[in-house]
Order: structure tokens, then C-alpha cells, then sequence
């Protein structure tokens, strides 16, 4: 009975991914990058993430996936900030 246990959860932990690097990155639609302007905020970035061509990149710090649900986790660095003015509101 042990060893059918043991088995078992060595199938359960082969269904699932480990994400420990990469990066995910977000288009940001021009309607939404045209609204913050017109509310008078600069979108920015909180580093280590990246924004250019309309997109922002998140780093990838680990994570995992349920492979056979395609549910799961994933941890980021950085964020978003939004500027107006001197105030700088950061969304981590």
C-alpha cells in the first residue's frame, strides 16, 4: 500500500511545471495608453521591468503550472507607475 502511495504522488508532481526564469510580457492598448494621457498621467516602470513599443516586461521569479489544468502561479518583479506632476503612484 505504501509503495502505490508513493506512486501516486510521484505522478501528481510530474503534472506540474516549475517556472524559475523569463519574463511575461503586456501590450497596452492605445486606448488605454491614450486615456492616461488624457487624465495627464505618464505611464512608467517600477525596474526591473521594461516598457517600450507598447508593451511592459515583467521578470519572471519562479512559479509553477499544473500542466494537465493550465492553472497555476507565476511571480513577477518590477510593476507599472503612473506619473503626474511630482506625485508617482507605483503598482507592484
Amino acid at each position: 500500500m505504501g509503495l502505490t502511495l508513493a506512486l501516486a504522488t510521484s505522478a501528481v508532481q510530474a503534472q506540474t511545471k516549475t517556472i524559475g526564469f523569463g519574463q511575461t510580457s503586456v501590450a497596452l492598448s492605445s486606448v488605454f495608453v491614450s486615456a492616461l494621457h488624457t487624465l495627464g498621467l505618464t505611464p512608467g516602470v517600477v525596474r526591473p521591468s521594461n516598457l517600450g513599443d507598447g508593451k511592459v516586461a515583467f521578470p519572471i521569479t519562479g512559479g509553477a503550472i499544473d500542466l494537465q489544468t493550465a492553472r497555476g502561479e507565476i511571480s513577477h518583479s518590477g510593476g507599472l507607475t503612473l506619473t503626474s506632476g511630482s506625485t508617482v503612484l507605483h503598482l507592484c
